[in-house]
């Protein structure tokens, strides 16, 4: 049975004749046998998990890790805990491959690293610069003045971009848009128009523009991701202690904080995802995209797609 799985947060995977993909894998439990492939948008904690890619990593069944270039230099940005990340040592090089995005943002960005890959005869994958938060790639850290204030130069988009990953399936015919997070359109969606029959659509992140991007786009399916269900089956745990103030002016504060976020599997989630879901079904529908909102870990057989 071939199947697609959201696993909580970001993370989605694809399970295609026996072939597993694996998009922004993050609190993965260590029963998820591990895929063969991993792919990963940008270096947020909710989607750059060190724990999963470790596990993956290990097994000798993994054979490949996709990742934009920030992955292999985050220590080096002003975001937002410097120094907490181990790189990516534990996983192998000849494992690692680093790309670019096929579509760019800007007309005018050019990039001369690779933007397409083949996985197994089975996965063709296309990569698009989502770049949710290009302020964040501030380099020299330590330059004056100090935080909350701009601190380092701006590295931008242009120089490190975040990647979405348009992936198609050959035995399938079916195209997934997986664009981790994403806040806006950009002209480069009008260039992949028509050609998504999945698109995972980041609940919190596109807020007011819900309608305009699926117009856009035109994907026969929904799958939402980048949300919580409060419920004691959900495989993404939520430990934040109460009252934590998640947004302190100092620095030193500031990076405690977000350490204590991510350790407690913080992530952005509506407080009611399932009814906020519910209130875009009419309106996705009458655009021609089917909402399918997937129960946590549990595969979904992609046949009930026609």
């Amino acid at each position: 049975m071939n199947t697609v799985t959201w696993h909580g947060g970001a993370g989605t995977e694809l399970d295609i004749n026996g072939r597993r993909l694996m998009v922004d894998a993050y609190g993965i439990p260590d029963d998820v046998p591990t895929p063969h492939y991993a792919a990963v948008t940008h270096y947020d904690h909710d989607h750059f998990d060190q724990g999963s890619l470790a596990r993956f990593a290990a097994d000798p069944v993994f054979e490949r890790l996709i990742v934009p270039a920030s992955c292999l230099m985050v220590n080096q940005f002003d975001a937002p805990v410097i120094g907490l990340y181990p790189e990516l040592e534990y996983v192998p090089e000849s494992k690692r491959t680093i790309m670019y995005p096929k579509y760019t943002r800007e007309p005018d960005d050019h990039y001369s690293g690779l933007v397409e890959i083949e996985l197994d005869d089975e996965y063709s994958i296309e990569t698009i610069d989502t770049s949710e938060r290009a302020e964040r790639y501030r380099i020299d850290p330590t330059s004056e003045p100090l935080w909350p204030e701009a601190r380092g130069r701006y590295a931008g988009h242009a120089r490190f971009p975040n990647l979405g990953y348009l992936i198609t399936s050959t035995s399938t015919g079916l195209t997934f848009y997986q664009p981790g997070d994403m806040r806006e359109q950009f002209n480069a969606h009008y260039e992949i128009a028509d050609k998504v029959d999945v698109l995972f659509f980041p609940l919190t992140k596109f807020v007011g523009q819900e309608n305009t991007l699926i117009e856009l786009l035109r994907p026969r399916y929904i799958i939402p991701i980048h949300y919580r269900v409060f419920s004691d089956d959900f495989p993404i745990p939520y430990t934040v202690p109460e009252g934590l103030n998640a947004y302190p002016t100092e620095m030193k504060e500031f990076q405690e904080v977000n350490q204590v976020l991510m350790n407690s599997h913080w992530y952005p989630s509506p407080d009611d995802a399932l009814g906020e879901l519910e209130s875009w079904r009419a309106g996705w529908k009458q655009r021609g995209a089917e909402l399918l909102v997937l129960k946590a870990g549990v595969p979904f057989d992609l046949s009930q797609l026609t």
